[in-house]
């Protein structure tokens, strides 16, 4: 391809004292075709600095306005060429950029509206009547303040979402009074021992009809038990090997670890929606099925079916038995996704918000007293009265 060299016959420079070209850009994109035929350009000088100047452009749906603007560090050229004589000529000139008047309206309306409101309140206490002062007083005081009114807003969402983010801090189970999914809990004590009681979690009939069975349960070493459990086996085995096998708080203990090992098969071995009537997941003891059957299903049915209210249930009690037969009166949450295996941590953290237990830092769960608990903390249903 053949290129074409052109002599530069002259270069123009800016001159202070008249008006220059200006190479003209508009900010919103390019005018419509046709708006070019009806343009009209106003270049206005700043009153207060001479050396400033605006560029005004209108055409029939809109006006523009830009300052006219010199850089110091670069020199802005058109280049002019004659293709007959084919010379060239550079003439240097100004840049501007427009932006439409819509757009600073915007943000410039409060402002504007502000700077009129007080020009007009000046003139009327200057030359107005004491009828024209006080009307327009009371014209103002009707006046909407904009800020203020943004001001009660934002305090008003943020309030509003603080809110909503403290009812999703503490999970809502849809327990309520007369389905309580959780242990009936001591509001009274004076220490976490005692909080809850494994006479007030089981019923009595079921701690009576457990008595032989507890016994027989002492005697059988842990591997020959039909208890697949690892977490139930080791405590039974802690049991077996305390000075008072045969005193009341160990058979006691026995027994709770029995209906335990009961409810972590309803957890983790039968499905949601599946009808356990006839499903066994206690080999030990029918009579554990029988009242866990009764107790842990929907209060508004009568089918044996798991729900999601029978898991929340279980889960709830398998978390305060768990702690209340450990030695330290804790449980490791890592153990407990691993044997409930269907339940998995993050879910495990919101049972123990829900019951108010304490996350240590190696997370661990423990109980606290309700005074501790924060108070946004659903407050659990009120325990039986002990008996003497």
């Amino acid at each position: 391809m053949k290129r074409t060299k052109s002599k530069i016959s002259a270069v123009t420079t800016l001159r202070k004292s008249a008006n220059n070209p200006i190479l003209v850009k508009f900010q919103n994109g390019d005018l419509l075709p046709g708006a070019q035929e009806n343009l009209e350009c106003h270049l206005a000088v700043d009153k207060h600095d001479k050396k400033s100047k605006k560029l005004i452009v209108s055409s029939d749906a809109s006006a523009y306005i830009g300052n006219v603007e010199r850089d110091p560090q670069m020199n802005t050229f058109i280049a002019i060429r004659n293709s007959v004589t084919n010379k060239m000529r550079f003439v240097q000139v100004e840049t501007c950029s427009l932006l439409s008047e819509h757009v600073l309206k915007v943000g410039n309306d409060s402002a504007v509206r502000t700077a009129m409101d007080d020009n007009e309140r000046s003139l009327y206490m200057q030359f107005g009547g004491k009828r024209a002062i006080k009307a327009f007083d009371k014209y103002n005081r009707m006046k909407v303040n904009v800020d203020i009114v943004k001001d009660d807003l934002d305090s008003t969402l943020q309030s509003h979402s603080e809110a909503v983010k403290d009812e999703q801090d503490t999970p809502d189970f849809g327990e309520n009074a007369e389905s309580p999914i959780v242990p009936p809990m001591n509001k009274d004590a004076k220490n976490v021992r005692e909080l809850y009681s494994v006479v007030e979690i089981l019923s009595p009939e079921l701690l009576s009809e457990l008595d032989s069975v507890a016994q027989e349960v002492t005697k059988t070493p842990p591997e020959e038990l039909p208890i697949d459990n690892d977490f139930v086996l080791h405590r039974i085995r802690k049991v077996q090997q305390s000075s008072k096998l045969d005193s009341e708080e160990s058979l006691l203990k026995i027994k709770a670890l029995i209906y335990l090992d009961a409810l972590m098969n309803l957890v983790k071995k039968i499905r949601r929606g599946q009808n356990f009537t006839h499903v066994s997941f206690s080999d030990i003891c029918d009579n554990v099925e029988m009242d866990i059957r009764k107790r842990f299903i929907e209060p508004k049915t009568s089918k044996v079916v798991k729900t999601a209210y029978t898991t929340r249930k279980a889960v709830c009690h398998i978390l305060i038995l768990g702690i209340l037969l450990s030695e330290k009166l804790e449980i490791s949450v890592t153990e407990m996704v691993e044997q409930l295996k269907t339940t998995n941590r993050k879910e495990l953290f919101e049972f123990a918000i829900y019951l108010g237990l304490k996350v240590s830092s190696k997370e661990f769960l423990g109980l606290r007293l309700p005074s501790e608990m924060d108070e946004k903390r659903r407050m659990k249903p009120e325990g039986r009265k002990r008996r003497k």
